[in-house]
């Protein structure tokens, strides 16, 4: 009776996956073709106006460029190169399900990392004699971001709008590392192409280096705004 509840259990998740890699077609994007007008260029100067003065960290996404730039009052402070990126088209049984928006020169509001990002405090106890300096010793050295935050192999910013991006990290991840499971991923998609959960009708998949990716993990704002350049 156990084994063959055990082969019953294989079978779902046999069709679970299926159903997985069916909920998203996926498509390479190159360059924008040069087709910009004045009245885009217009729309594109006052987003940007309305970012730098906003006084708050958002970052842009630069399809032609193949970066992310991290910025605050107009101003680029760390590039994020990538390798690879490709449009995904939520699908249900091998049917296109999503929507159509345009995503260029387009802000998105409300981006949040999943999973979490954890920040592991250091917890300094009064009394402790390890962490009082010295002369021969420094007392506690203050951590890096690589020692606090875990990042994981692959991982997901979702905004507002049905739209979302995951970040696929290539290579040995610098410092702490998440784990995660990329079934847990899958899963998740199975249960949006079946609507029993919510998920977003346009993902951007994006290919990075680790070290690169890693970076951003840890330095990407909270509750984001996204401008994707043309």
């Amino acid at each position: 009776m156990a084994r063959r509840f055990l082969y019953f259990k294989y079978l779902i998740l046999i069709f679970a996956l299926f159903f997985a890699f069916s909920c998203s077609s996926k498509k390479e994007l190159g360059i924008a073709p040069d087709n910009f007008t004045e009245s885009d260029n217009a729309h594109l100067l006052s987003i940007k106006s309305q970012l730098a003065s906003s006084k708050d960290f958002y970052i842009e996404l630069s399809i032609r460029e193949k970066k992310i730039n991290l910025c605050h009052s107009g101003t680029v402070l760390r590039s994020y190169p990538f390798k690879k990126i490709s449009l995904e088209k939520k699908r249900f049984l091998f049917i296109q399900a999503g929507k159509h928006f345009p995503f260029n020169n387009t802000l998105f509001s409300e981006g949040n990392l999943y999973p979490q990002r954890i920040i592991e405090r250091v917890r300094v106890v009064p009394g402790d004699e390890s962490t009082r300096p010295t002369p021969e010793a420094p007392g506690i050295i203050p951590p890096t971001m690589e020692d606090i935050i875990a990042v994981p192999p692959v991982y997901d910013l979702d905004f507002k709008g049905s739209f979302s991006i995951r970040f696929i990290l290539d290579g040995e991840i610098p410092g702490k590392k998440m784990k995660t499971k990329k079934l847990h991923l899958k899963w998740n998609d199975f249960l949006t192409g079946v609507g029993i959960k919510k998920g977003p009708s346009l993902r951007l998949k994006i290919e990075m280096d680790s070290k690169e990716g890693a970076a951003f993990f840890r330095s990407c704002p909270e509750k984001t705004k996204l401008l994707i350049l043309p």
